[in-house]
């Protein structure tokens, strides 16, 4: 069975249209077929009878209306039979006799090696949709997957309501055991009192935190990080417990998208068991969504920063620093003309002249771009304010990880000059400014330093937040 095939699987009619390639592949039967029909049905009865079995191998179930039958299966059926295509009304009358329906069904059920299902195949099922509960708990996505297995298994597709009934069954059983799971591992009063805080109301505003953690976060912004970080804090001081909980992370984020798409009025009408089980999930998983939105925010800013920085360099430093040889030149004249100069003050300006060029010379526009940084405190230390807030994890070893533990003391101290021993063996180019003698120069230099470092971190996925909402490892640490 294909993927194409599975929006048709468990129907009892024919849908609106097929395509000439699902007519070839279901209501096209080579000789030993079309010789078992000619065998087992009169010449007036085989059109039906193969009408039953292709329709059969397409949906896995029986066709139960003739109120509409596409007039190109007819013609196919009729020519491949030898008969010619009747018409709508010829084949209703075709199915006057109740007990002819059921003789082509019983017949195309066998041919086409199908079974009904029994008790055995019944208790299969259902620990099949238990199975796949794991990854998801949505009714429709469920049911579809277990028709996708009785056709696979050859069961026939029972009715539509009975179905739906055992795989509502399914998700009240796994929701009450993940809810069971939660109080033994949370509490039931933590429980209760992480779903009254979503729902009530933020000081001095209208609208619930609940509604408040799930508005979008705004341009990409120091103030939007700002935000998300506080939103984060929010969660974190309250529910920051519910990290690790016992229940898979595709369920966890199901309950979560249900909790964030239903008002904060009509949450008190569900039961209890659902409120508590979703409030829980949709706060560890939106603990986790700040994080990562945060994490890419703070990338974003650290690349813009970056920009700037090469823009007010090619714009301001490096003009002033690279003087061209034309202006050389020329400020050499008016000292060779200047007849107040003696000998000794035009050799010293002129070696001023060519010394300074030499030097400006021995510059980059990289080293120019590490000056503008030096000098943006004011973009680089709330970025990096926020980065050590939100605790980042990275191997033990890992230079950053200590880089980040000294930014953090010397912010606490709330010093402006580099002291102490802080590591710089991986700063590259920034070694010179970091360990110069203007200490001041030399912590902003450690800090623009650092800032790099996290983004290169955070791109190579050596750095990362604990609590996350992506689940595969190639996302948790970015």
């Amino acid at each position: 069975m294909q993927d194409w095939q599975l929006p048709y699987l468990g129907r009892r009619a024919f849908p609106a249209e097929l395509s000439d390639f699902e007519l070839r592949q279901f209501f096209t039967f080579d000789e030993i077929e079309r010789t078992d029909i000619r065998r087992a049905f009169r010449s007036r009865l085989r059109l039906g009878a193969a009408l039953q079995l292709g329709f059969l191998r397409l949906t896995g179930a029986t066709l139960r209306s003739m109120e509409y039958v596409p007039a190109t299966v007819l013609k196919l059926l009729g020519s491949q039979l030898g008969v010619p295509a009747p018409d709508l009304a010829t084949l209703r009358a075709l199915y006057r006799r109740e007990m002819t329906r059921m003789a082509h069904q019983s017949w195309a059920i066998e041919s086409a090696g199908f079974r009904a299902l029994d008790s055995d195949g019944e208790a299969l099922l259902i620990a099949f949709i238990r199975d796949h509960t794991t990854s998801s708990i949505t009714r429709p996505r469920l049911e579809q997957d277990a028709r996708a297995w009785l056709h696979r298994n050859s069961y026939l597709i029972p009715r539509a309501r009975w179905l739906t009934q055992s795989v509502r069954a399914a998700i009240r059983t796994v929701t009450s055991e993940d809810h069971a799971a939660l109080v033994k591992a949370v509490g039931a009063t933590s429980l209760g009192a992480c779903l009254g805080r979503l729902l009530e109301r933020r000081d001095g505003h209208t609208m619930t935190h609940l509604e408040w953690l799930r508005r979008p976060p705004g341009k990409r912004s120091l103030k939007t990080m700002r935000l998300l970080w506080e939103k984060y804090a929010w969660l974190k001081e309250r529910v920051g417990h519910h990290k690790n909980l016992p229940i898979s992370k595709e369920r966890q984020r199901v309950y979560a998208r249900r909790f964030r798409r239903r008002r904060s009025g009509d949450i008190p009408e569900l039961p209890t068991l659902r409120q508590e089980l979703e409030a829980a999930c949709f706060a560890t998983v939106m603990l986790g969504t700040l994080a990562d939105d945060l994490l890419r925010l703070a990338e974003m800013r650290i690349s813009a920063i970056w920009n700037w920085a090469h823009r007010v360099a090619a714009e301001k430093v490096t003009p002033m620093r690279s003087r061209t040889r034309a202006e050389i030149l020329e400020q050499l004249r008016r000292l060779v003309a200047d007849p107040s100069l003696d000998d000794a003050s035009y050799r010293s300006q002129s070696a001023a002249l060519l010394v300074a060029r030499e030097s400006a010379a021995a510059g980059s526009r990289a080293a120019d771009v590490r000056e503008v940084l030096c000098r943006s405190t004011r973009r680089i230390r709330p970025v990096l304010d926020l980065l050590v807030k939100l605790q980042l994890r990275t191997d033990p070893q890992h230079p950053i990880r200590n880089a980040l533990e000294w930014i953090e003391y010397y912010h606490q101290d709330k010093v402006d000059c580099l002291f102490g021993d802080p590591p710089t063996e991986w700063s590259g180019r920034w070694r010179p400014l970091i360990e110069g003698k203007d200490s001041e120069q030399g912590l902003r230099a450690y800090e623009a330093a650092t800032l790099w470092g996290v983004r290169r971190a955070l791109r190579n996925g050596s750095l990362w937040s604990r609590p996350t909402a992506s689940s595969s490892p190639s996302r948790q640490r970015t």
